[in-house]
This record gives C-alpha cells, structure tokens and sequence, in this order.
C-alpha cells in the first residue's frame, strides 16, 4: 500500500520494533526511488547502516563525525581539498552519491544544506523521515536566532536590561523587546 499510494505524503506510525525500516526500505525498492532516510539520532543511524548495509545503504555523517587526513589540523576543515582517498567525509560522500538507499541525520543533512552545498549527494526522489516527530525541533533549531547582548550593543545601542530578566516582570520586558524591534525595524 505504501509504494502504491499516490499521496505527496504517506505517515507510517508504529511500536518501536514492529518493522517500520524494513518496510519504507522495502517500497523505496518497489519504487525503484532514490530515497534519503533521515533519523533523528546517530545511534538508529549506525543501527540502519548494519541492519540495510548489504543492500547498499550508504551512510553520511557530520564533517566533525570524520576524523581529518590533516594531522596538523585541529578538527575537520570544510574547505579542505584532500582526495577522497585520503579524507573519510569525502570517501563516504562519494559512496553516498553512488547509493540509490542513503541515511543520514537530521543535523548533518540541516548543516549541508546551510553552510554547505545542498547538492552535494545528489537529487533524490523519496524523503523518510524516521522519527518524524522530532523533524519539527531540527528545523526549528535552524530556524532560530541568537542574539546575545554584545551584538544588541553593537547594531542597535541598546543593552539588555537584566533587572527585568532577575525581577521577571514581562510587562517590562515585553515593552523593552517592542521598542528595540521598531529600533531593529527602523536601521
């Protein structure tokens, strides 16, 4: 039923267990679809590469997953232009590009996307989402902006007021915060 529905968006909902990887595995081969699992952990990352790694699931973590080719580097580069031979991010996204079945997580797929290139594992025609109840937090994790009180000083003038914080009175705070947003709004 699942490879046969013709609705953009299809919701599989089960116990832990009950065989929900084997079955969107099992019809993005009936569909003969170049699918992306996303997870929201690395561990059910590394437990769909074992369980689907004899039918050619690939894997993709985050760059700072990989240890760097460069000994003298303190962590992964992400400019860095060593051969795949040589760099492990860059033999599994070669491997991953080659996969017709690829997992990945939430945050590695999100920061490829936004500091990346997006197309660097290529196009693909089916989306999992596995823990599809946490794919809201990841996007609204990317969605979000942090201000801290230095930059305010900075591009606004303006400083936090922390008795208002301390006291937790929102009426203060709310008036604070609308008057520095017409602030932000008028520079």
């Amino acid at each position: 039923d699942l490879a046969a529905s013709e609705k953009r968006w299809s919701l599989v909902r089960g116990e832990t267990g009950c065989g929900k990887s084997l079955l969107y595995t099992t019809a993005s081969r009936m569909l003969d679809s170049r699918t992306l699992v996303l997870v929201g952990t690395k561990a059910l990352q590394v437990q769909l590469t074992n369980d689907f790694g004899e039918i050619g699931m690939a894997s993709i973590r985050g760059h700072t997953d990989y240890p760097c080719a460069d000994r003298n580097a303190s962590r992964y580069d992400p400019l860095c232009k060593w051969p795949s031979e040589r760099c492990a991010w860059r033999r599994d996204v070669e491997i991953a590009r080659a996969s017709s079945l690829v997992v990945s997580n939430f945050a590695a797929w999100l920061t490829l996307g936004k500091y990346g290139d997006p197309t660097t594992l290529g196009k693909f025609d089916l989306l999992i989402c596995d823990e599809g109840d946490t794919a809201e937090g990841w996007l609204s994790k990317w969605c979000e902006i942090t201000l801290y009180r230095a930059e305010l000083r900075t591009l606004l003038g303006v400083d936090v007021p922390l008795e208002e914080i301390v006291s937790n009175d929102v009426t203060k705070w709310a008036e604070w915060a609308a008057v520095t947003a017409q602030m932000a709004r008028d520079k």
